[in-house]
C-alpha cells in the first residue's frame, strides 16, 4: 500500500521520500525540521511536547543544543511554510506546553509523476563518490564551505513554461547529488534559464551551481566564475531581490575578480535583506578571514552557528580561522568539538597539519593514521605504516595525499595542493601550484594564502607578486595574520 501524503493549503508533505512540495514544487527544508513538521501535522489539532518533539526527532541519544536545534526546526517550519508565530495559521505556540498544527490535513495517496527525475528517500541522498575519490575528498574536506554549497533558491512563479520548470527541478536533483552529477545539474539549469530568462530562481540555482563546480574543481573558476557573475545579476533583476542572488554574485566577485569592496557589499546587503540566512553570513566570514579581520569573521560564524545549530561545518570552518590566526589551541578545541558530534576525517586532518606546526609529531602521527583508517586505506598499510617513527609517518602520509592528488584529472584544488607541497618543504612546486590558483582564480585561494605552511614562503619575490596581484597584501603580512 503506498505511503499516504499529508496536504495541508496548498502544501503536500510525503513523508517516505522527505519531501515538501508547495502548489507541485518543491519547497528545501533540512531533515530535522522536516520531521519535526511530520510529527506535528500528523497528530494536526493535538498539542505535542518539546520533549516529545525531542524522542521523535533525535531518539534517545544525549543532545547537548536540544533547546536551540528545536528553536531552530519550529523557525524553519515556520519559514517554509511562511507561517507566523504571532499570527500562526499552521504551528501554534502553546505556552509551556509545546505545539500544535492548526491547519486542516487531508491523508491522499502520492501522486505519481514518472515525467521528472525519481527523488530518493533522505537515507539514500547523501552524495556519493567512487572509491578512488575518497582520499582527494579528504583534501578538499578543509577548503570547501560546508560539504557541499548550500542554497535555497526562491520557488519558481507558477507562470514559468513546463520545460523550464522541469528543468529546474531536474537542475536542482543533480546539483544535490555527487561531483558526478553536477555537470549534468549545470547543463539542466542552463536549459531552464534559455527557456525562461526572466525565470530568477533557475539564475540563483545556476550561480551556485557555478560555485559549487569551481570549489570542486570540475571547471576553472576563472570559466565559470564570469557565468555565476551573470546568472547572479539576472536572478537580481526584479521587483524583489533576492539574498542569495547577492551570495553568488559576491563569491564571484571576490574569487574570480578580487574585488573585494564589491563582493563585500554584496555580502552585507545579502545579510540586509536576510539576517537568518547562514549562507551569506558564512561567505562573508570566509572574506574577513582572508582579508584578516578574524574577529569579525568569527562573530559572523558565530551568528551562522546561531541560526544554524545542527551544521557541524561551521565548527570546522571557525577552527580553519583560528588556526590561520595561529591561535592552535583555540583552532584544536573546536576541531575536537566537531569530531565528539561526527567522526570527521576533515576534523582530524586540521588537527595533523595544527601538530605539525606545532612541533608535536607524535600527536600528529596518530591523527595522520587516523585519516587513513577513515579514508579506507587497508588496515594493513595503515598498521605497517604505524610501527615508522612519527616524523616518518607524518611525512609518508603527506607525501601519499601528494602523489595521489598532484596529478592529471584530480579535483584537488591547486592551492591545497600547495600547502602540502609547502608542508614538504617544497618550496618551488609550493609556488608553482599557487601561480596555478592564480590563473585558474581558484576559490579558495585568498583564504588559502593565510595558512601557516606558507611561513617560510612569505618573504620570496614569487609569494609576495602573488598576494599584491590579489590585492590585499597588506591583509597577509610575513605572519599570515593580517590587520
Amino acid at each position: 500500500m503506498p505511503h499516504v501524503v499529508l496536504r495541508f493549503g496548498v502544501f503536500d508533505l510525503n513523508p517516505a521520500t522527505g519531501e515538501l512540495h508547495r502548489a507541485g514544487l518543491r519547497v528545501r527544508l533540512q531533515p530535522q525540521p522536516l520531521r519535526v513538521l511530520e510529527i506535528l501535522a500528523t497528530r494536526a489539532s493535538a498539542i505535542v511536547s518539546r520533549e516529545e518533539l525531542r524522542h521523535g526527532v533525535w531518539g534517545e541519544s544525549t543532545f547537548v543544543d536540544f533547546e536551540h536545534g528545536l528553536n531552530f526546526c519550529i523557525n524553519q517550519v515556520r519559514r517554509a511554510l511562511g507561517d507566523s508565530a504571532t499570527a500562526p495559521r499552521f504551528v501554534e505556540t502553546v505556552p509551556r506546553r509545546g505545539y500544535r498544527f492548526i491547519a486542516p490535513v487531508e491523508r491522499i495517496e502520492p501522486v505519481v509523476r514518472p515525467a521528472l527525475a525519481p527523488v530518493l528517500p533522505i537515507a539514500e541522498r547523501a552524495p556519493r563518490f567512487r572509491p578512488g575519490w575518497r582520499f582527494a575528498m579528504v583534501a578538499l574536506a578543509a577548503l570547501l564551505v560546508g560539504g557541499g554549497v548550500e542554497r535555497a533558491p526562491e520557488e519558481p512563479a507558477v507562470d514559468v513554461r513546463p520545460a523550464a520548470r522541469e528543468a529546474y527541478l531536474r537542475g536542482l536533483y543533480h546539483t544535490q547529488r555527487g561531483p558526478a552529477e553536477w555537470a549534468e545539474g549545470v547543463r539542466c539549469l542552463e536549459r531552464a534559464v534559455a527557456e525562461e530568462p526572466s525565470f530568477r530562481a533557475a539564475q540563483t540555482a545556476l550561480a551556485g551551481a557555478y560555485v559549487q563546480v569551481a570549489e570542486a574543481r570540475l571547471r576553472t573558476g576563472r570559466e565559470v566564475f564570469p557565468l555565476a557573475r551573470t546568472a547572479a545579476t539576472a536572478a537580481l533583476r526584479g521587483p524583489r531581490e533576492i539574498a542569495d542572488a547577492h551570495v553568488w554574485l559576491g563569491v564571484a566577485r571576490l574569487a574570480g575578480d578580487w574585488d573585494w569592496t564589491g563582493a563585500e557589499r554584496e555580502m552585507k546587503e545579502a545579510i540586509a535583506l536576510a539576517p537568518d540566512l547562514a549562507l551569506a553570513r558564512r561567505h562573508y566570514a570566509a572574506l574577513l578571514s582572508a582579508r584578516g579581520d578574524d574577529e569579525r569573521a568569527l562573530a559572523e560564524l558565530a551568528e551562522a552557528r546561531r541560526i544554524d545549530p545542527l551544521c557541524t561545518a561551521i565548527t570546522g570552518e571557525a577552527a580553519l580561522i583560528h588556526y590561520r590566526a595561529r591561535r592552535y589551541g583555540e583552532a584544536a578545541a573546536l576541531w575536537r568539538e566537531g569530531l565528539r558530534v561526527r567522526e570527521d576525517s576533515g576534523g582530524h586532518e586540521g588537527l595533523f597539519h595544527l601538530y605539525r606546526q606545532e612541533g608535536d609529531l607524535q600527536a600528529a602521527a596518530v591523527e595522520a593514521l587516523r585519516v587513513m583508517a577513515l579514508v579506507g586505506v587497508p588496515e594493513t598499510e595503515v598498521r605497517k605504516l604505524g610501527l615508522r617513527t612519527p616524523a616518518q609517518i607524518a611525512e609518508a602520509f603527506v607525501r601519499g595525499a601528494v602523489a595521489h592528488l598532484d596529478r592529471p584529472g584530480s579535483y584537488a584544488l591547486p592551492d591545497r595542493l600547495a600547502i602540502l607541497h609547502a608542508t614538504l618543504g617544497d618550496h618551488a612546486r609550493a609556488l608553482d601550484q599557487l601561480e596555478v590558483a592564480v590563473s585558474e582564480r581558484s576559490p579558495q585561494l585568498l583564504t588559502a594564502l593565510r595558512d601557516p605552511a606558507f611561513d617560510s614562503l612569505r618573504s620570496e619575490v614569487r609569494f609576495r607578486r602573488i598576494v599584491t596581484a590579489v590585492g590585499r597584501s597588506e591583509a597577509i603580512d610575513l605572519h599570515g595574520a593580517g590587520g
